[in-house]
């Protein structure tokens, strides 16, 4: 006794047209991609363009005011030049007892 298998009948042209349809669209995809990737890829050497020249800037700015602390002294200090503090005396009084 034979048994027949009925195979379901394929469209190999309907089958190339959606691969060749889902090929296409994976490759607009990619190259999307890839000039996302260029895009962000430019966004962040800008952000570390940007980020550098602030830092520059910043020390820059520490040099000035550690040159200007170094020739004119810091006012900060003058208002403790004066001021002496008391040593603390406790261990005198405990060997005169």
């Amino acid at each position: 006794m034979e048994v027949e298998t009925d195979a379901p009948a394929v469209d190999l042209k309907e089958m190339a047209k959606q691969l060749t349809k889902t090929l296409k669209h994976l490759l607009t995809t990619h190259r999307q991609l890839e000039n996302d990737a260029v895009e962000v890829q430019a966004g962040m050497n800008e952000l570390y363009r940007m980020q550098e020249e602030r830092s520059q800037h910043i020390v820059g700015r520490l040099k000035n005011a550690s040159s200007t602390i170094l020739t004119f002294g810091d006012p900060g200090q003058d208002t403790h030049a004066g001021h002496h503090e008391p040593e603390d005396d406790d261990n005198q009084d405990e060997t005169m007892n």
